[in-house]
């Protein structure tokens, strides 16, 4: 079942017009990052530490950016009365909130582990030392920001569709 799962999210992110939509022109591959640009512009190139200081801090500022949208969308999903649906209309009907907010928890820790597998993969067929640490960094970023734009996208019961 594991393993069903993680293919159908990996086939869905493939398949996905989004995952398209968001590379830039000028980004030609999922190692390359603004934010590596911005570091190398910084720090000039020059002074290693500080290079690897910035692509953490913008690794951090990632972090906490998909973590804010899923927690938004986690509140969204436990407070707002557009996600009262029940399996039931009878007098012993069951709200189907728990299992919503449920997947959404799983589908969250399910795409993690595919983004760290897939970063993983991507660096370490081509890449080493530095170079394997800043494509791995530009690699989680870019992910973060696709999988914000997918939280962006989720499902709303109250949108007119």
């Amino acid at each position: 079942m594991k393993n069903y799962l993680i293919t159908c999210v990996i086939t869905a992110l493939i398949l996905s017009p989004l995952a398209m939509a968001t590379v830039s022109e000028s980004q030609k591959s999922i190692l390359d990052s603004q934010e590596n640009e911005n570091c190398m512009n910084k720090t000039q190139g020059g002074d290693n530490i500080k290079y690897h200081e910035c692509l953490n801090s913008e690794l951090l500022k990632s972090s906490r950016a998909l973590r804010s949208k899923y927690d938004k969308k986690l509140e969204e999903i436990r407070t707002s009365s557009d996600y009262d649906f029940y399996d039931s209309i009878n007098d012993t009907r069951k709200s189907l909130r728990p299992k919503v907010e449920r997947s959404y928890k799983t589908e969250q820790a399910t795409w993690i582990t595919y983004r760290d597998s897939y970063c993983k993969n991507i660096v370490s067929g081509a890449l080493t030392g530095d170079s394997a640490f800043v494509g791995n960094v530009s690699c989680i970023i870019n992910m973060n920001k696709r999988r914000i734009e997918e939280i962006n996208l989720m499902y709303n019961p109250a949108s007119a569709w």
